[in-house]
């Protein structure tokens, strides 16, 4: 599946849940009424917005990003622009969008030391048993979820 037509198939979802801030820090987990249960995990450098002004970002305290975040609670995704990169920016009612920059990349220091591989953002789908991450390289790799 391609994936512009992974991402549009978001377009008009509800918000359900939403994971920020806290003790989740500066990683997003955005549930929606997507039929197949899919979610968002973000887990690179984002800004959230309200009619072009800065809500908060990722680098911000997690307790303010807890209390801003909320705004997108219960709003539709009106739009998902893909851009170069593979950065998103979400739209939501309200004039509200969270904008993605991928900025996660697989350092060689990094991932010799940690053994760890670079995640911006993904899509899951549970039910199928689907991952598609955007990793370190700027690409999208397919993987199963469990």
């Amino acid at each position: 599946m391609k994936l512009r037509n992974i991402i549009s198939s978001f377009i008009g979802c509800k918000i359900n849940k939403l994971i920020a801030g806290g003790e989740n820090g500066s990683i997003i987990i955005i549930e929606t009424n997507h039929s197949d249960e899919a979610y968002f995990e973000i887990g690179c450098s984002w800004r959230l917005r309200k009619n072009n002004l800065c809500l908060c970002t990722s680098i911000d305290t997690p307790s303010k990003i807890k209390q801003q975040i909320n705004i997108v609670y219960n709003l539709k995704i009106s739009n998902i622009i893909l851009r170069a990169c593979n950065d998103l920016v979400i739209h939501f009612e309200n004039d509200i969008s969270i904008d993605v920059f991928c900025d996660q990349t697989n350092d060689a220091a990094i991932v010799s030391v940690y053994d760890y591989i670079a995640e911006n953002w993904s899509i899951i789908f549970p039910k199928q048993n689907k991952c598609y991450t955007i990793d370190g390289e700027m690409e999208i790799i397919e993987s199963s979820y469990e």
